[in-house]
Parts: structure tokens; C-alpha cells; sequence
């Protein structure tokens, strides 16, 4: 893996990569699974609509049951959806994540039933021979590679197997094929019209440079080993297998191959757009280390005619001008034909409501549809107790209460952004010097460039002076604008003063909501990362769920720091993450309010962190405090006694074993002196 490429937006946990040994193979077969029929004959097959998850209408009236999305087409897609989410290191859970991913994968299945029904009411239905041509396409592309024919027989018992089961999802995809083909085709004037539109990101996405690097962790390092190469001391090549830090790497001389700007950390995309080929430039820093660069090649799509020879760039923009043109034709078609769908399921039905509401454009959306939902919701998983205190009801779908949470968030940042803007009004009509006020525009920004001048040449008292008078500039013109808008609103400084304190308390009231329902489903579901971290949040007082907390960030850690290479490459990233869990845990192991249990399941925590780190001293460390707080712990002056032995022994190692570049440059000293 390429260690700072952005593709990877965090480290993947190796366990769940293993499962994607087949990559993107099983992607696609599984979005062909996720079209499979029922396993009764289609004649002998007719459900009520309550069997289903969603049913689709025409005028008002359910069409035929195979327009009907079924809990099995939904939960396939699902998985199918799942794993790529899963591949590539994205944060899934399943109460939060998971509703809004059924929701989506549920509407996109409903617009392929409505796809379907063009087809059948418009002669567009693939024949026979076509599908089966295009399963045998599929298995010929797929039974290649013998591990995976071999996978296939294993998990369906036989090609033919496999072949009936691909055979439904062949053929909604070449239905939705033919109908794209029918209602959006794309010219090349259409493509032409898209690239002098949108240049800038496809520049960003299709430029691509080949490049290889050198990684290190210093800057002073990396300036000495680039110093090395540019007096011919050592090659690229050379120097990448014995300095570089990206063991994916080092052994292929830093080769990187070809990589886009839009991939690569920010400060080593411009270094490598920019550098002269074939001459190393550097140190680059990034959120990796320092970076010694080497720009091989380097391919621009600068004319339409650069795009029109890059052949995937040309074909991508134009699957995605039809997709844009497909899609406007499905909302068109649908409205014009007054076809809709229904939810059967309960949980879907509130989170389609939801993101209708939300998603609606501004000349649409209002508060206080909003704020109708809200209420149904409220009522929904609420009830009154025999003491009148309202009480969260759990028998309902969990993903339900979640909802709840998402809605109530929504809420808390629209009320929180008007207290914050009231309050900055009112602080700043009360602190901005009126003649500052009755300057213009123009005069202030003047002001502003001239400060900004002296700025340029100041240090000490003087710097932080001026600095202050710019920022009362800065002020003015805020409260200037802040004013306009305020006059409109019909709101004084003391209107705003009031507005502030009143949604403040809202704010308020809303957390407590909040917090109330999160509650609920810590009970309900306590393995939820995103729950504890949202109750952590909202209530960092709890300390049972602190631990929790923090115990599963450890836990989110620990296939990294307990691998040297990993944590060496990426210490960067995972030290600051390491000193917030052992600064909570710590503290946690201090408060008084803590039990003697919670305090010893914390300090367990933190040995089994410092083990994993090979930071026997801090083991050891903890180890003592642990048998401070509990005496009788099992094992632990044995504990105590291994940490000790691995302090004597980690010593004992490093003394006799230099360090890599030490042992560099002492045997190159050797060799040059025989």
C-alpha cells in the first residue's frame, strides 16, 4: 500500500482486508446477487405488499410484485454495499451508518424497478440469447484466475450454479443498459461542453505523474540523504532501499507508479507537478514524514484533445455526463407517469421522510416541516411514566432512535449557529470603536494592507500591537456587514443579546434530549463506536462509558502500534491518538469518583497499550499502580517480574544493535578504508 496516497482515507484494519482478497471480483458479483429471484417458480410466487420492503405505484396503485423491492434483494445489496464500505477503511455501524446506507441502497433498487417497467411497457427487454451470452462474458472473465474459479465452485457447488445465480442481475443490467442507451445517449459535443466546464476537476482527477520517493522521518535526515544523491555519492535507487521508511516501497527503488494529484497528500502533489523530471527535489513533508521525490513522466490533460487521448478520463466523463442525463430522464419519467413508491418498513419509511424533508431545495425545505417530523418522531419513541417524567421507548427499531439523534443534531447546530451568530453581534456592537465604524470600506481595507505591511518587519510587543489594531479592523468590517443583516431581521444589540440567551438554552435542552436517548442506546447496544463516542461527547462525566471510550479507540489502534513497521511508518498519526487514550485512561485511574473496578479495568487497558507499544517501562509503570489499587490482582508480581525481565532484555538489544543509517555509514566507512 502506498502509505500517504489519500485513496486510503485511514489505515485498514488487516482483518477485514483479508476478507477482500478478491478485491473488486466480489463487488461486482455481489451487486449481480443482489437481483437474484425467489427460490419459488414466479408464477407460484405472489406476495402481499406487506411482504415486501417497498412497493412501487403508478397513480396511486400498487404495480405488479415484480416491482416490488423484496427483504432479500434489500439485504443483499446491502452486504454488497457493505463491502466496499469495508474496503476501503471506511467507519461503518450499524445503527447509524447502516440505516441511511438500507435507505440508499433501497431507492436505488426502487429506480431500478422503474427502469424495469420502461423496459416491458417499451420492447426494450434483452432476449434470451443476449443474457446468457453476456453470464457466459462474466464467468469467462471471472474463472481466469484459478483461485477464484476455484472460490466459485467452492461457495456455489458449481459454475452452473453460479451461472443461475448471476442470472437475474445480468439482466436488470443489460435492461438498464439498453434504457440508458435509449433515453441518454452522449455526443462528443456533449463531452467537449463538460470539459471546458468542469477543466479544473478533471485536471485535478486525470493528471497523473509517475513518480518514486524515498521516505524519512526527519527533515534534517531527509536533506542529507538528497545531499548524498545530488553529488553522486549514492543513486535513487540505491538510497531508497537502505533510508526509505515505506517498506512497500524501498525494495522497488521508491517506485510509486503512476499517481493522480487528487490521490496524494496536498504538499506532495504540488512538489511532484512541479519538480523537473528525472532531478530528485525535496525534503517534502507530509502527514508521512519527509519525502525525497523523483518525477519519472508526467501526463496533462490541458486540451480536448489531451482528453479525447486519454482514453479512461474520455470514457469516465462520458458514463458520467449519461449517468447525469439518466437520471434527470428517471425523475422526468417518473413524474410525468405520477409513479412513486411506498415503504412497508417502518424504519425506512421515517428515514426516506427525513432526507426528503432535508434534501428539498431551499424554496422548499421550511422549519417547520421539520419540526412536524420532529414531533411525530418524538411521539414515536417516547412515552409518559406513572410519574409523569417521559420515558424512551425501547421496544422500538433501534435505527428509529437513532434517527432521532441524527434530527436532534440537525437542530442543535441550526440553534447553535444563531446563538453563536446573535452573541458575536451583540459582543461586537459593544466592543468595535465607533469611529472604526464610520470609516468606509475602502478605508478599512487600506488600513488593513497598510498593517498588514508593518506586520511584515515587526517582532515582539510591537507585532502582537499591530496585529490587535488589525484585527478591530477586522472587527469593523464583521460588525458592518453583521449590522445590514441584523437591520433587516428588525434585531438591536439588545434583541441579540436576548436571542443569544434564549437559544443557548435551547442548545440546551436539546443535548439533554439527546443525551437521554443516547442513554437509550448504550443499553440497547453498547458496542456501538459511535454511540459511546457521541455519549462521551455529550456527557464526559459518565465514567463508565469514558472507559468504554476510550478502551475502543485502543481497541481501534492496537493492529497498528502492535506492529513495529506499521507503527514506525505511521507514528506520525498514531502518537498524538496514543497520548489522548493513556491521558484519559490515566485520568480516569485518578478520580476519586471512580470505582476500584473501573479504576484497575483502565490500568489493565493501559498495560495491555504499553505491551503492545513495547513500552515496558510505562508497563511496568502501570503494573505497580494496578497493585497499588488492588492488591490481590492475579499474577501480578509475575506481571511485574516479565516486565522487568523485558526492560533488562529490550536493553541488553539495543545496545548491541546500531541503528540502520549508523550501520550504513559504518560499513561504508569500512569499505572505503579497505
Amino acid at each position: 500500500m502506498r502509505k500517504f496516497v489519500k485513496k486510503w482515507k485511514g489505515l485498514i484494519v488487516w482483518g477485514i482486508a483479508i476478507f477482500f482478497t478478491f478485491g473488486i471480483v466480489w463487488w461486482s458479483i455481489a451487486m449481480y446477487m443482489s437481483y437474484r429471484r425467489p427460490s419459488v417458480k414466479s408464477n407460484e410466487y405472489k406476495p402481499n405488499p406487506e411482504d415486501a420492503v417497498a412497493i412501487l405505484t403508478k397513480e396511486g396503485t400498487p404495480l405488479n410484485w415484480q416491482y416490488w423491492v423484496m427483504p432479500y434483494e434489500l439485504e443483499d445489496r446491502v452486504r454488497a454495499m457493505t463491502q466496499i464500505y469495508y474496503q476501503y477503511g471506511l467507519s461503518y455501524d450499524d445503527l447509524f451508518t447502516g440505516p441511511i446506507m438500507r435507505l440508499t441502497a433501497a431507492r436505488d433498487l426502487l429506480d431500478d424497478k422503474v427502469t424495469l417497467y420502461y423496459a416491458d411497457t417499451h420492447g426494450l427487454r434483452p432476449k434470451e440469447e443476449e443474457v446468457n451470452q453476456q453470464i457466459d462474458k462474466i464467468v469467462e472473465k471471472y474463472t481466469k484466475d484459478e483461485k477464484t474459479k476455484n472460490y466459485i465452485i467452492q461457495r456455489y457447488g458449481s459454475i452452473d450454479a453460479f451461472k443461475k445465480k448471476i442470472a437475474q442481475g445480468v439482466l436488470v443490467e443489460l435492461v438498464k443498459n439498453k434504457v440508458k442507451t435509449a433515453v441518454a445517449k452522449v455526443s462528443e459535443d456533449d463531452v467537449k461542453r463538460y470539459f471546458e466546464e468542469h477543466k479544473d476537476e478533471i485536471k485535478e482527477n486525470y493528471d497523473k505523474v509517475k513518480v518514486k520517493h524515498i521516505l524519512l522521518d526527519s527533515k534534517e535526515k531527509a536533506e542529507e540523504v538528497l545531499t548524498k544523491i545530488k553529488s553522486g555519492e549514492i543513486d535513487f535507487t540505491k538510497a531508497a532501499s537502505e533510508y526509505s521508511l515505506d517498506e512497500d516501497t524501498k525494495k522497488e527503488g521508491g517506485e510509486l507508479g503512476w499517481l493522480t494529484k487528487i490521490s496524494l497528500d496536498p504538499n506532495f502533489a504540488e512538489a511532484a507537478f512541479s519538480a523537473t523530471l528525472n532531478e530528485p527535489v525535496g525534503p517534502v513533508e507530509s502527514a508521512y514524514g519527509w519525502h525525497i521525490i523523483d518525477v519519472e513522466d508526467r501526463k496533462i490533460i490541458d486540451t480536448f484533445d489531451d482528453l479525447k487521448e486519454a482514453t479512461q478520463a474520455y470514457k469516465d466523463v462520458e458514463n458520467k455526463i449519461a449517468r447525469e442525463k439518466f437520471k434527470e430522464w428517471l425523475d422526468g419519467y417518473k413524474k410525468k407517469e405520477d409513479i412513486s413508491y411506498l415503504f412497508e418498513d417502518e424504519s425506512l419509511r421515517l428515514y426516506d421522510e427525513y432526507y426528503t424533508i432535508v434534501s428539498s431545495t431551499p424554496s422548499t425545505y421550511t422549519d417547520e416541516k421539520l419540526d412536524a417530523f420532529l414531533k411525530k418522531l418524538e411521539s414515536r419513541i417516547t412515552s409518559e411514566s406513572t410519574t409523569s417524567t417521559t420515558v424512551i421507548n425501547t421496544d422500538v427499531d433501534p435505527t428509529i432512535l437513532t434517527l432521532y439523534v441524527n434530527v436532534m443534531e440537525k437542530k442543535l447546530n441550526e440553534v447553535s449557529e444563531k446563538a453563536s451568530k446573535y452573541r458575536r453581534y451583540y459582543t461586537l456592537s459593544n466592543s468595535v470603536p465607533k469611529n472604526l465604524l464610520e470609516m468606509d470600506d475602502k478605508e478599512i481595507e487600506a488600513k488593513i494592507e497598510e498593517l498588514d505591511e508593518k506586520l511584515g518587519n515587526a517582532t515582539g510587543t510591537e507585532y502582537q500591537r499591530l496585529f490587535q489594531e488589525k484585527m478591530s479592523y477586522r472587527d469593523a468590517q464583521t460588525l458592518k456587514r453583521m449590522s445590514e443583516e441584523m437591520e433587516k431581521e428588525n434585531v438591536t444589540p439588545e434583541d441579540a443579546k436576548k436571542l443569544a440567551e434564549k437559544y443557548d438554552k435551547l442548545s440546551e435542552d436539546y443535548k439533554e434530549k439527546i443525551k437521554r436517548v443516547l442513554r437509550a442506546l448504550y443499553e440497547i447496544a453498547p458496542y456501538s463506536k459511535t454511540v459511546v463516542s457521541k455519549l462521551h461527547n455529550y456527557d464526559p462525566t459518565d465514567l463508565s462509558v469514558s472507559l468504554r471510550f476510550y478502551q475502543m479507540k485502543y481497541e481501534d489502534m492496537k493492529p497498528y502500534i502492535s506492529d513495529p513497521e506499521i507503527m514506525e511508518t505511521y507514528k506520525n498519526q498514531l502518537l498524538p491518538q496514543i497520548f489522548s487514550v493513556k491521558l484519559g485512561l490515566e485520568m480516569l485511574t485518578f478520580d476519586e469518583k471512580a470505582s476500584t473496578d473501573l479504576k484497575v479495568q483502565a490500568l489493565e487497558t493501559l498495560v495491555s497499550l504499553s505491551r503492545d507499544m513495547r513500552d515496558y517501562q510505562e508497563e511496568l509503570r502501570y503494573l505497580k499502580k494496578l497493585k497499588e489499587i488492588s492488591p490481590n490482582y492475579p499474577d501480578i508480581d509475575e506481571l511485574i517480574k516479565d516486565a522487568e525481565s523485558m526492560i533488562e532484555t529490550t536493553k541488553a538489544t539495543s545496545s548491541s544493535t546500531p541503528t540502520t543509517l549508523q550501520s550504513t555509514e559504518t560499513t561504508s566507512t569500512t569499505e572505503s578504508e579497505k
